[in-house]
């Protein structure tokens, strides 16, 4: 099932960081994290976002990588695979 979320709906038990990666992680350098929805495109935010939030996770966490194998965005693909690779 699919639902729609209008932009302005209020997720009190959410945090949304925006920005251009890693200028956000400087003010949650000292949190943790139970969910993290990456979606940049690019090889280098993909990599530095998974650096910062992987060792951050916590235990059960989930990170939804939103571009792997998408054709149009081959720098996420890349990134999320060395990670992968570095990780085991």
């Amino acid at each position: 099932m699919l639902r729609i979320v209008p932009d302005d709906t209020k997720f009190d038990f959410m945090q949304f960081h925006k920005g251009w990666i890693p200028a956000p992680f400087k003010k949650i350098e000292n949190e943790r994290f139970c969910y993290a929805h990456i979606d940049v495109d690019l090889f280098e935010p993909t990599r530095d976002a998974i650096a910062f939030l992987w060792p951050r996770m916590n235990p059960g966490g989930v990170v939804v990588l939103d571009d792997y194998g998408i054709m149009h965005y081959p720098g996420a693909k890349r990134a999320i695979d060395k990670a992968q690779a570095a990780a085991f």
